[in-house]
């Protein structure tokens, strides 16, 4: 049980919602293909289940007047778990298929405040966001370069969130470093604050 009820009791809702996409893995593959994307390393299919993105917000001290960016969000779980924490959710994905996906799982749930756009994680408009994720995993060094300087640009206390990999940008303070577990790995999770 989380610090947040209400999406705790959601949260077997969310996952019935995602079991009914089939063959999840080559739905992102052929996404990819479409895009000429195929054998792109930063492109992989994961996700962070429902339970540790509330272990998440809570590591963020996340309120009800939160705004949540998850960039590269893939297929949504947390944009759709946020959406029951914060004030807003928005997922940013950079393959239109996948978004919509997403958007679709959002609708299937009745959740007004989540989001989900395509677009490119390093050039998103995130400046109004409170907290921001990033299942960064995956990115080449220039890619959580362009990352921390996206995020950046948003307002002072911004709490930032990255897994496996920290970012480097003087405007970023790193405030924690914790070890989460999911899927029977633990991941080090990185939470920065906008200076």
């Amino acid at each position: 049980m989380s610090k947040f009820p209400q999406a705790d009791a959601r949260l077997a809702e969310i996952d019935a919602e995602y079991w009914k996409i089939k063959y999840p893995s080559l739905l992102v593959h052929e996404a990819r293909a479409t895009a000429g994307r195929t054998g792109d390393s930063e492109m992989v299919y994961g996700t962070t289940p429902g339970e540790a993105t509330l272990e998440l917000l809570d590591f963020a001290q996340a309120k009800t007047d939160d705004i949540f960016y998850d960039l590269g969000c893939g297929l949504g779980v947390p944009t759709i778990v946020a959406s029951l924490v914060c004030k807003r959710a928005t997922g940013i994905e950079l393959l239109p298929e996948i978004a919509a996906q997403a958007r679709a799982v959002a609708e299937a749930l009745k959740l007004e405040n989540a989001t989900f756009l395509v677009g490119d994680l390093k050039s998103a408009e995130v400046s109004d966001g409170t907290i921001i994720y990033c299942y960064s995993t995956c990115l080449r060094e220039e890619s959580r370069v362009a990352l921390g300087e996206r995020v950046a640009l948003c307002k002072r206390g911004t709490r930032i969130l990255t897994v496996t990999h920290g970012l480097t940008n003087e405007a970023l303070e790193l405030d924690e470093r914790r070890e989460i577990g999911w899927e029977g790995r633990t991941r080090s999770v990185y939470l920065y604050v906008r200076r």
